[in-house]
């Protein structure tokens, strides 16, 4: 850890764990929960954020147009691998 002195005041800079920076034994896991935590989060925060996207697209025609296409090819798609259309 670099020291250095700023304005009379000693300064340390960071490890990028502050777990390991405040000497403790297992940094390394803390640091990786803690990674997970925010990862999650984010996640959380993403779709949440993507659901309220969905709900006002739907407020739109060009959403239902474009469902209605999607399940036609998707339908037509099924069909055409059912041995009975073949």
């Amino acid at each position: 850890m670099k020291t250095r002195i700023i304005d009379g005041v000693e300064v340390h800079s960071s490890s990028g764990n502050v777990y390991a920076d405040l000497g403790l034994a297992d940094a390394e896991q803390l640091k990786i929960k803690t990674d997970l935590v925010i990862a999650i989060r984010k996640t959380i925060k993403l779709s949440k954020n993507l659901s309220s996207f969905v709900e006002s697209a739907k407020n739109d025609d060009f959403y239902w147009v474009e469902k209605i296409k999607l399940d036609f090819a998707i339908e037509l798609d099924r069909c055409r691998r059912d041995p009975f259309w073949s």
